[in-house]
C-alpha cells in the first residue's frame, strides 16, 4: 500500500553510544538472521486510536517522545549482532495513508510494514504509518522489531505512546534499565558466574531430554495451509485455574504448564516432556518497566508417569522455578553445549514445543457446579505463517475468559488434533477443578488420540525413533556403500540401541567421521537419531538385512564415533 505522504519524527537525545550487546539481544538477532521470513515471531505490532484532534505536529513530538526515551527503539546492529550502537539523533519517517480508517485498509497497512525483514545494520527496529482520512490522523499503526520489545515490552511502548499523546509522556523515563546498561553489566564477574551455572543447569536437563516432543509420522500436503493458529477462548477454564492453584499452592502459570504436558506427552506416548518455557526475566524494579528484548527460554522437562494431576502440577512449579533462574545465559554458549551434548547423544534437540503464559494474574472465581467442557467456549482456527517450531501454545489471559493461542505446524498438529488438543485441554482443566484427576485417565477425559505410529518406530534414549528414518539416513552417509541399522537389546541396561554396519572397504571413514556426517545430516530425517554404534566392514553381504551376515564378514573396526580414536582420521573429502 502506498502511502499519499510522509510524515518525518526527528528525535535528540544526546550523543551516540556503543557496546556489546545484552545476551537476550544477541540470541534474538541471531534467531532473526537464521529465519528471516518468520514474520509471527519477528514483528509485534499494534495500533493506537489517535486523541481526536491530534495535529501531525502532535503525533511527531509524542513519537520522539518515545524514541528518546527507549534506547532500543533508536538501535542498530552493524556487525554480527556482537555490537550495538544506540543512536543519539536521528530522524524516522511515518508512512501517512489518506484512506479510510477500517478493518480492511488497517490489514493492508500492517501488511506493507511487515513484508521485508529488519535491515539491522541500517534501519531503526520500528516502522510506522499514520491513517489520515481526508489529512486528519486518526490512528497510528506501529510494527517493532522483536529485538526492540519482547511482549511485555510491546505492552510498555504502547502505554507510553498513550501518555505521550495525551501529554503525560515522560522524557527521563521510567528508571528501567537500558539494553546496553545490561549489556556491560552481564561483562562482569557476577554475571559469567550465573552463565556458568544456566549452563551446569542446561547440561543436566539436555542429558534427560528427548530429541522432539512431536516426533510422529509427518502428515503430507502442500505449503499453502500449512501453520494455523488455534484460539480457545473459554470461560471455564477461567473458573478452574484458580481452584486448582488454591488446591495445589502452584501459579495458575504452572498449572497450565502442566496440562499442556500432561496433554502433549500423552499424545506423544512419551513418558517425558520437554517445553520450552519462554522466561519474561522481570523480577527486579530495573527490569520490571525495560524495553528490549529481554526474555530467554527455559527449559522445563516434566515426566507426568501414572501419578495425578496436582503432583505433576507441582513438578511443573519447582521444575519451571528452577529453569526460569537459569534462563538468563550467553546463547552462543549455550548452542555451543547443546550441541556438544547433541553429539554425544546422536539427536538433534529440536525446541519443537514452545509455551508462553503472558496472561496476568486474574481474581479469583469458583468453579460453577454446573460448569462443563465446551459450555462458554469457542474454538477458531484461522491461517497462519511460518515459524520454526512444530507447536507454540500462548496463554494471554485467564480472567474472565480465558484465551489460549495454539500454533501448529500441521505437519506434525494437523487441524483435527489442533483442535482436539485445545478441546481436551480445556477438559482436563475443568475436571482437575472438581478433583485430583489420575493422570492413568487423561485419554478418557481429554479425549485426545495418541498419536499413531507403525512398528519401525521405538524408544531409543529417551526419544521416539523412526528406525526406517536412521537407515535412511545412514544409506545418505555411505553414499552408496552397503549399509544397514539394527536395534539391539542391550541386556545390562534394558535399553535398546541402534547400531549401523557400512562397508567402508577402500575408504578412509571411520566411525567418528560417519557420526559427523549423521549428525551433520540429521536435520533432513524427520524421526531420526544418530545411531548408538557403528560397525565397519569389509564388504557388504549379499543379505544386508541379516545381522548375523555382516557379523560373520570382516569387520574392521567398531565404535560409537562420539570421539576422535587413536589412529582415526576424519571424513576424507573425496569420501564426503
Amino acid at each position: 500500500m502506498r502511502p499519499s505522504d510522509t510524515l518525518t519524527v526527528n528525535f535528540d537525545a544526546g550523543p551516540d553510544k556503543e557496546g556489546p550487546t545484552s545476551w537476550a539481544q544477541l540470541k534474538t538477532f541471531h534467531r532473526r538472521a537464521r529465519y528471516p521470513h518468520d514474520r509471527y515471531s519477528s514483528f509485534l505490532t499494534h495500533a493506537v486510536e489517535l486523541p481526536a484532534g491530534t495535529s501531525r505536529g502532535r503525533l511527531a513530538e509524542a513519537f520522539a517522545a518515545l524514541l528518546v526515551t527507549h534506547e532500543s527503539l533508536r538501535t542498530v546492529y552493524p556487525d554480527d549482532g556482537r555490537r550495538q550502537c544506540v543512536l543519539g539523533k536521528g530522524e524516522l519517517t511515518l508512512a501517512v495513508h489518506d484512506v479510510p480508517d477500517d478493518e480492511g485498509t488497517l490489514a493492508g497497512v500492517l501488511e506493507t510494514l511487515t513484508r521485508s525483514p529488519f535491515d539491522f545494520a541500517r534501519e531503526l527496529p520500528l516502522r510506522a504509518a499514520v491513517l489520515a482520512p481526508g489529512g486528519r490522523p486518526v490512528r497510528l499503526v506501529v510494527a517493532y522489531s522483536h529485538i526492540a520489545v519482547d511482549g511485555e515490552g510491546l505492552r510498555i511502548v504502547t502505554e507510553d505512546v498513550h501518555n505521550a499523546l495525551a501529554g503525560r509522556g515522560d522524557r527521563n523515563g521510567s528508571g528501567a534499565a537500558q539494553p546496553l546498561e545490561l549489556a556491560l553489566e552481564q561483562q562482569s564477574p557476577a554475571w559469567r558466574e550465573r552463565n556458568a551455572a544456566a549452563l551446569r543447569h542446561w547440561d543436566k536437563v539436555m542429558e534427560r531430554v528427548p530429541q522432539s516432543v512431536l516426533a510422529v509420522p509427518v502428515a503430507t500436503g502442500g505449503d499453502a495451509d500449512r501453520y494455523l493458529r488455534g484460539v480457545l477462548e473459554s470461560r471455564v477454564v477461567a473458573e478452574a485455574l484458580p481452584v486448582i492453584t488454591a488446591r495445589t499452592r502452584a501459579s495458575g502459570s504452572a498449572v497450565m504448564l502442566a496440562a499442556t504436558a500432561a496433554v502433549l506427552a500423552h499424545r506423544a506416548g512419551l513418558p517425558r516432556c520437554a517445553l520450552t518455557a519462554i522466561a519474561a526475566n522481570r523480577n527486579t524494579p530495573r527490569t520490571e518497566r525495560y524495553v528490549g528484548t529481554i526474555a530467554q527460554d527455559a527449559l522445563v522437562l516434566l515426566t507426568p508417569g501414572d501419578g495425578t494431576f496436582d503432583a505433576l502440577v507441582r513438578q511443573a512449579w519447582t521444575g519451571s522455578l528452577a529453569a526460569y533462574q537459569h534462563s538468563q545465559v550467553h546463547p552462543l554458549d549455550l548452542w555451543d553445549r547443546i550441541a556438544k551434548v547433541g553429539f554425544r547423544r546422536g539427536i538433534r534437540f529440536a525446541r519443537d514445543c514452545v509455551f508462553n503464559d503472558r496472561s496476568a494474574p486474574g481474581g479469583g472465581v469458583e468453579v460453577s457446579d454446573q460448569a462443563a467442557p465446551g459450555e462458554g467456549s469457542t474454538i477458531r482456527v484461522q491461517r497462519a505463517t511460518f515459524m520454526p517450531v512444530r507447536f507454540f501454545l500462548r496463554v494471554l489471559r485467564t480472567s474472565g475468559t480465558a484465551e489460549i493461542v495454539l500454533w501448529s505446524d500441521t505437519r506434525y498438529l494437523p487441524e483435527p488434533e489442533l483442535r482436539e488438543f485445545l478441546a481436551g485441554l480445556e477438559r482436563l482443566l475443568v475436571a482437575a477443578a472438581k478433583e485430583d484427576v489420575p493422570l492413568s485417565r487423561i485419554g478418557d477425559i481429554t479425549g485426545v488420540t495418541p498419536a499413531l505410529r507403525g512398528p519401525q518406530w521405538r524408544e531409543i534414549d529417551a526419544s521416539l525413533v523412526d528406525v526406517d528414518a536412521v537407515r535412511r539416513l545412514v544409506e545418505m552417509v555411505a553414499r552408496g556403500r552397503g549399509s544397514a541399522v539394527f536395534v539391539t537389546d542391550v541386556t545390562d541396561t534394558g535399553e535398546a540401541e541402534l547400531v549401523a554396519y557400512v562397508d567402508t572397504s577402500g575408504t578412509s571413514l571411520t566411525s567418528h567421521s560417519l557420526h559427523q556426517a549423521c549428525m551433520a545430516a540429521l536435520p533432513d530425517f524427520d524421526g531420526a537419531i544418530a545411531p548408538t554404534r557403528y560397525v565397519l566392514c569389509d564388504g557388504a553381504p549379499k543379505n544386508s538385512t541379516d545381522e548375523a551376515a555382516w557379523l560373520s564378514g570382516p569387520v574392521t573396526s567398531t565404535g560409537d564415533g562420539r570421539s576422535l580414536a587413536s589412529g582415526e582420521t576424519p571424513l576424507a573429502p573425496g569420501d564426503r
